[in-house]
């Protein structure tokens, strides 16, 4: 998130919008081939606002909505 504030600070004046999407633990192939045990799964968990692991579709729309390709 850091880079993503240096870049809207030094690209907003000449007009360019800066976005970021961080979305944290997604269940995708990726995270379960990761191996991730109960403990580090639950950790993971107790760390996110809704209180569960995200799925792709949780973060679609707002990737579309700022038109990443």
């Amino acid at each position: 998130m850091r880079l993503t504030r240096v870049w809207a600070a030094e690209l907003g004046p000449k007009g360019v919008t800066v976005n970021a999407v961080s979305p944290g633990p997604v269940d995708t192939e990726m995270f379960r081939s990761a191996g991730y045990d109960e403990n580090a799964k639950n950790f993971l968990i107790s760390r996110t606002p809704m209180g569960r692991i995200g799925t792709p579709s949780d973060f679609a729309d707002v990737v579309a909505f700022f038109g990443f390709t």
